[in-house]
């Protein structure tokens, strides 16, 4: 059917076409992480309306990344 054939589209052409994606993405979010460590200011501490929607993102990247690695 055509979900299958877009499933197995999916995942076997668009999964490993983003992998460097997400890689990179990945890799900036934990280099802006620790800038923020190092400058000893969290979005928590600013109290930012943006911390939750950072947070939320930050593990979704942690979680596709570590899919793609699997």
């Amino acid at each position: 059917t055509t979900t299958q054939n877009l499933t197995l589209y999916y995942s076997r052409i668009v999964i490993p076409k983003m992998k460097p994606v997400i890689k990179n993405t990945l890799y900036q979010l934990k280099n802006w992480n620790e800038q923020l460590k190092n400058t000893r200011i969290t979005l928590n501490t600013l109290d930012s309306p943006l911390a939750p929607t950072v947070s939320n993102e930050y593990q979704a990247f942690t979680q596709l990344t570590n899919q793609a690695n699997d």
